[in-house]
């Protein structure tokens, strides 16, 4: 089309060999694609509405990032949004950061311009189910086998929420997702059996950037490894 769905992420899927995983971030969809025929194989829409077990409900927003587990198949999916993804417009005083608000994915305005122009590009929105900016963040657990977009809430999934806000995950040898969060300073893991969650602080310099991001690995010994992002940057295992 003309681009207005905002690809991504391209991941590769080895439950469907030859496939990539498209995130597609202002259409809110997932595309699973025949690589050598560029045949598209799934459309998956991605839920926008979380609600807190106090009955609080958030918007969510679209998809950053997807990765597959190679042993379930599952799929799990960061919904950060179009929210400006660097550190320097949302408070940081570092000179270094000052040129990123000419770049659209930085800049508050110039993403509500794309927004809308994809809504236009779909009728105007009316039946569309495009992003929205976000209220809340949250992670997505879906095996793309039992999709029900028809069912309320995670469309058949579970939804994580997390702190502000998810960029990029790795799964660890135990199926575990691991989180790093552009405006947090901390590391979230989702445990693949329980569904719990549990924050690692991250031990940071106290002038630095307060956040871990933006990159996230898992290891060949099973380590995560987590970059930190700015002036003092570095790795985080």
């Amino acid at each position: 089309g003309i681009g207005v769905g905002v690809l991504h992420n391209v991941s590769r899927s080895s439950h469907n060999p030859g496939c990539l995983w498209l995130t597609l971030q202002f259409s809110n969809e997932l595309i699973l694609l025949d690589a050598a025929t560029m045949g598209v194989r799934q459309v998956i829409k991605c839920p926008q509405i979380l609600t807190r077990p106090d009955g609080t409900v958030l918007r969510i927003g679209g998809p950053h990032c997807l990765c597959e587990c190679g042993q379930s198949g599952h799929i799990w999916v960061a919904l950060k949004g179009s929210v400006p993804c660097h550190p320097g417009v949302t408070g940081s005083t570092k000179a270094s950061l000052a040129s990123a608000i000419t770049r659209v994915c930085c800049n508050p305005e110039a993403i509500k311009e794309r927004m809308e122009a994809a809504r236009a590009a779909e009728g105007g929105g009316k039946t569309a189910p495009l992003e929205v900016l976000p209220e809340g963040y949250a992670v997505w657990r879906l095996d793309p086998k039992k999709y029900a977009p028809k069912e309320t809430g995670a469309f058949g999934g579970s939804l994580y929420e997390c702190e502000p806000s998810p960029p990029m995950m790795a799964i660890d040898k135990d199926c575990n997702c691991w989180v790093v969060q552009d405006r947090a300073p901390s590391v979230m893991r989702i445990d693949a059996k329980t569904g719990a969650t549990e924050q690692f602080r991250v031990p940071l310099p106290q002038d630095s950037l307060q956040m871990s991001d933006p990159a996230v690995a898992t290891a060949p010994d099973g380590g995560i490894w987590a970059t930190l992002f700015g002036d003092d940057g570095g790795l985080v295992r």
